[in-house]
């Protein structure tokens, strides 16, 4: 794109920095230090490290975007020490496995202080700027390459895909993103980003060491966000994972997105994007904000039981729960919020007969207590058994679970601060309230009275089961393993047909035991094609936003990220053939201490070599075991997290029919 179409903007900011003009190698080794107007470049030409100026005569070491027209930094070393006087800096590989930037007189602006050192006299060090924008000091000998120190460690104001924001601080300190001081000045500003010391479920923007905003709890492990770029639509997520010892965000593309440059970036102002580099423009695109740009967002703006609501045509108006009436009225009149609201009718707390009033669609207040291993049934318990818990909010975390709690039950203790309302997403939260009268009088009334009915209704049902448990015996007789053999080959042939042998490829996207109907011949039929998807003849794979399907059932990619293919109904039919072969539920739990589910639960007996154990304890007796484990293993390699790592439907029907074919199995849980 010539220059001329660029901004006028773009073009003083791009001829604001300095010209480099030479370009080295993509490492940097002892003896061979980097000078101003030098450069290392990274392998596919997208990264470039150097020295740079400012308008204010200062220099930095850097890394910026080699690949586009605006100039566009990602990571600065020396933030705190600038470089003033350039013609004497450089950066030089030690012989102590360290990185120093110096001056000619000796002065050490900025080094690595890396705590690992390369005593082998045999093996030399070597810095490199990697394709992912990541600078790295390592040890250059093949056998023993290690990586010492890398930039990916050491974030600014600014994470690329990939790389790591450590939000825990069990074995390492909590990394903030922190904002430049101006728009051309790298020194450390204002604002910073991160994780709350006390808890990882919420990101803060602090303004100095106060909060000036703060996120939605985490409500899943992995927030999707789909943009459109140069008239493309594609989608990224950012993820909240385990690795070792710490927590991490991170964020990426998902796989087969369509490829841009993507960077997330506190700006000086504090206010913190997901920006992608559109092409056709020549400029950065804000894909995703983080906060609203109205003062209603700022945290605490609304007051304790005040809420900002984003509902009405003019966002930013705060509101006090339902319940609750402003503290000062002619405050509020006048949008002054900081007091707050306060209750309407005083709460007579009594630990069993307090209701709760439901107001979705919040972002839940801060100052929670996190309970961890809790139902959303003991989760209200929790905070109706405890006059001091004023609200409690509750989420399933899916089975990506960080500490071995998929769980997430948060109750207060004290005033509701910093809530939102919002028109998409949001959650319930559940405020405790007194009992009402007269209606709720009635209410319960007619729950005593179904309580009563259910009660009967149960009793009665009991004593049908007591009177037909010699025939709990016969049904079993039908569904012996032949039969239960039968039936997983024919559905293994049906899905077949939809994916290869029909016209056009179709994906159901929701099978599960309850769309598998049999004749008198015991013969299985899929139906329920009311969620299908049809795919053209070159289409393999595509991404939706309305997840539809039954959980359990449905494969990760799909579930969390909306991922469409083959393989999302192989996951399914692997979960549906391990329920039919242990005659268990999916969503089996206590099986041990370990295991969520009844994939888990296979697997935990998988390793420990005691697979027998998940056949039907009523068709042992008359069952080709062979077949049976042959089962077991295909249902496991069906069911793995990995998309790429399950087979496709012919390769099960062709391994269901073929003994003699050889089965592998991948590890459980990874690939994703």
């Amino acid at each position: 794109m010539p220059m001329y179409w660029l901004p006028v903007y773009a073009i003083l900011l791009f001829l604001s920095w300095p010209v480099l003009l030479f370009a080295s190698d993509h490492r940097l080794v002892p003896g061979k230090p980097l000078f101003p107007g030098s450069v290392l470049i990274s392998q596919d030409g997208v990264f470039a490290l150097g020295i740079f100026s400012t308008s204010s005569n200062h220099s930095y070491m850097g890394i910026w975007y080699n690949s586009i027209p605006e100039f566009t930094v990602v990571w600065v070393s020396n933030r705190a020490a600038p470089i003033t006087d350039l013609s004497s800096a450089n950066l030089a590989v030690t012989s102590g496995s360290n990185l120093v930037l110096s001056d000619s007189n000796g002065c050490v602006l900025w080094t690595t202080n890396n705590s690992i050192s390369v005593v082998n006299s045999s093996i030399s060090v070597e810095a490199m700027l990697d394709n992912t924008g990541n600078f790295i000091l390592r040890s250059s000998a093949a056998a023993s390459s290690a990586v010492l120190w890398q930039s990916f460690d050491h974030p600014t104001n600014t994470l690329l895909p990939g790389m790591n924001l450590r939000l825990s601080h069990k074995m390492h300190p909590l990394q903030h993103l922190v904002s430049w001081k101006g728009r051309q000045d790298p020194s450390p500003g204002e604002y910073s980003y991160g994780a709350d010391p006390d808890n990882l479920l919420q990101r803060f923007i602090w303004h100095g060491s106060a909060p000036y905003w703060r996120s939605p709890v985490w409500t899943n492990y992995l927030l999707r966000v789909n943009y459109d770029m140069d008239g493309i639509k594609s989608s990224m997520y950012m993820e909240l994972r385990h690795d070792g010892d710490e927590v991490y965000m991170s964020f990426s593309m998902l796989t087969g997105s369509f490829i841009v440059l993507l960077r997330m970036e506190i700006d000086y102002s504090g206010k913190v994007s997901i920006l992608g580099w559109e092409s056709n423009m020549s400029a950065w695109k804000a894909l995703y904000t983080e906060h609203e740009e109205h003062e209603c967002s700022i945290y605490g703006y609304c007051g304790p039981y005040g809420y900002c609501n984003n509902t009405e045509a003019v966002p930013g108006t705060c509101k006090c729960l339902d319940g609750f009436e402003p503290r000062d009225d002619k405050g509020w009149i006048a949008r002054r919020f900081s007091q707050g609201c306060r209750r309407k009718e005083v709460l007579r707390c009594t630990t069993h007969g307090d209701g709760f009033l439901t107001i979705p669609g919040m972002k839940v207040p801060d100052k929670f207590i996190h309970v961890r291993s809790r139902s959303l049934h003991k989760c209200k318990e929790e905070c109706r058994s405890n006059c001091s818990c004023v609200a409690y909010a509750y989420s399933s975390m899916s089975n990506m679970d960080i500490d071995g709690d998929a769980t997430r039950c948060l109750v207060w203790m004290g005033d509701l601060i910093d809530m939102e309302k919002f028109t998409q997403g949001g959650e319930n939260l559940y405020v405790r309230a007194n009992r009402l009268r007269g209606t709720e009088r009635k209410i319960n009334t007619l729950q005593i009275l179904l309580a009563v009915m259910s009660s009967l209704l149960m009793l009665t049902c009991i004593g049908f089961i007591w009177m037909s448990a010699f025939k709990d015996d016969k049904r079993k007789s039908l569904l012996n393993w032949p039969a239960r053999f039968k039936i997983i080959k024919g559905i293994a042939r049906g899905l077949l047909y939809l994916h290869q042998d029909s016209r056009l490829m179709m994906i159901h996207r929701d099978l599960k035991a309850g769309n598998i109907l049999l004749d008198a011949q015991m013969s299985p039929k899929i139906s329920d094609f009311g969620t299908a998807r049809i795919f053209g003849v070159n289409e393999h794979q595509e991404y939706t936003d309305r997840v539809v399907g039954t959980f359990g059932y449905m494969s990760p990619e799909y579930a969390m990220r909306g991922i469409v293919s083959v393989k999302s109904d192989v996951y399914s039919f692997g979960v549906l053939l391990l329920e039919i072969v242990s005659g268990l539920k999916i969503g089996t739990t206590g099986l041990t201490k370990r295991s969520h589910n009844l994939i888990d639960y296979a697997w935990s007996l998988w390793k420990d070599g005691n697979m027998l154990n998940l056949v039907d304890s009523s068709i042992v007796e008359g069952c080709s075991l062979d077949e049976a484990l042959r089962c077991i293993h295909i249902g496991l390699l069906s069911a793995q997290n990995n998309p790429n790592a399950r087979p496709l439907m012919s390769w099960v029907v062709s391994s269901l029919d073929n003994e003699a074919m050889d089965l592998e199995l991948m590890e459980y849980g990874k690939g994703m």
